[in-house]
């Protein structure tokens, strides 16, 4: 390899589909723009990445019942991968708590960025350093 290596340079901004060993990094409940409901996110630094931040959104109160159940369905595998149990009593607790992402790739505002697609139990046997 010479001086500079390009291939090396991610142009989109989003990382690789694939697997990740992850912390979360924060988690706040917010109200969603129409004063409907309620969205959880979420921002986990990806460890391989040195400081890299993957936000997730998940619309756990919603008034549409599909969407809020698939977000249910999605914060219940988050919290069994870190915690182990179904159920959390705040929010905060999950700061600090590492875990394996999937993540995906998707279009927002005509920019390539990652999605969460799964939460898995951190595997400290998978981080490459």
């Amino acid at each position: 390899m010479g001086f500079f290596d390009g291939s090396e340079i991610i142009d989109s901004g989003a990382l690789p589909q694939g697997d990740y060993q992850a912390v979360i990094v924060g988690a706040e409940e917010k109200e969603n723009k129409a004063g409907t409901g309620s969205y959880v996110r979420l921002d986990y630094e990806i460890l391989e990445q040195g400081g890299l931040t993957v936000s997730d959104f998940m619309n756990l109160f919603h008034d549409n019942v599909k969407v809020a159940g698939i977000a249910k369905r999605q914060f219940k595998q988050l919290l069994v991968a870190t915690t182990g149990e179904p159920d959390l009593e705040n929010l905060e607790d999950l700061i600090g708590k590492k875990l394996t992402l999937t993540l995906g790739q998707t279009e927002f505002n005509g920019e390539v960025v990652n999605s969460v697609k799964k939460h898995k139990p951190f595997n400290v046997s998978d981080v490459p350093f």
